[in-house]
């Protein structure tokens, strides 16, 4: 029974170890692609990171849009909406209401 749960432990905790790194390994990737597929700026505003910003963000708001179509014409069902770990302002402000509505 104790070589059963240490070999179950290990075997656990090891499958997580790899599940995690490929899970890292994914968002690199994802990261990398996207930082590729965006539009290059025509050089007078690279040195502003809010333009940057902003304009990965319309890239994902698009390749989301295209990607909610192709769902349709293939009759699936779309994922969330993933990126960006700023929440936009209209999230933010029905966040906002849904706070004060639960207090």
């Amino acid at each position: 029974m104790i070589t059963f749960l240490i070999v179950f432990f290990v075997f656990f905790f090891t499958s997580k170890a790899v599940i995690d790194r490929n899970r890292r390994r994914k968002k690199r990737r994802t990261a990398w692609l996207l930082e590729e597929s965006l539009p290059k700026s025509d050089g007078q505003n690279t040195d502003n990171r809010y333009i940057l910003y902003h304009e990965k963000k319309m890239a994902d708001d698009a390749a989301y849009e295209e990607y909610v179509e192709w769902c349709k014409f293939h009759g699936e069902t779309p994922m969330n909406k993933e990126g960006f770990g700023l929440i936009r302002s209209e999230e933010w402000k029905i966040e906002e209401k849904i706070r004060k509505a639960l207090k």
